[in-house]
């Protein structure tokens, strides 16, 4: 076989996985109430929790986990590290953490930070992996929270927790605040 036979062939395999392999559908979400807009899987369904201030809530869920989007308006106001020192205080208080991780991130082109938690949950009787970024713009906190569940005595399924990981990835490069 020639090699530009052996080239052709290959390139043909490679055009047939790109058109065929499925490929994750996001749908858009925009809001001027809350002044986001953020891509999200077109399989998730999505419920707004509260609208009341201080706080706006939003989730977008799976049967796997869940994006919850906190818009909490800050009175008085405060600034990223003022926040930052705030939530983390609060994240300890919970006794079933068994760890908490941070580091410095963006969220929508500003300073952020990201927080990973490791969590047991007593109510749902499963480990929860939770993963949550947040940013300050114009005296408003904006949170991004992730959720994985684990059952409890099921074995841990790595591929299902990248593809996770990879679509928790795209929600939060998509998050823009308008």
């Amino acid at each position: 076989m020639s090699k530009y036979l052996k080239w052709a062939i290959f390139l043909f395999i490679l055009v047939l996985i790109y058109f065929f392999y499925p490929k994750e559908r996001f749908s858009k979400y925009e809001s001027l109430i809350y002044g986001i807009e953020v891509s999200y899987p077109k399989d998730w369904s999505i419920e707004e929790i509260s609208q009341s201030e201080p706080e706006k809530v939003l989730r977008f869920s799976s049967s796997k986990g869940e994006l919850v989007i906190n818009i909490e308006n800050l009175s008085p106001p405060l600034k990223l590290n003022e926040y930052t020192r705030l939530i983390i205080r609060q994240r300890t208080k919970f006794p079933n953490n068994i760890k908490i991780e941070t580091e410095r991130t963006n969220l929508a082109g500003h300073s952020a930070f990201r927080a990973n938690y490791d969590f047991y949950d007593n109510n749902k009787k499963t480990n929860i992996w939770s993963s949550q970024i947040w940013s300050v713009k114009d005296n408003f906190a904006y949170m991004l929270t992730y959720r994985q569940y684990f059952n409890i005595g099921l074995s841990f399924d790595k591929d299902e927790y990248r593809r996770f990981l990879n679509r928790s990835s795209k929600i939060t490069k998509s998050f823009n605040i308008t």
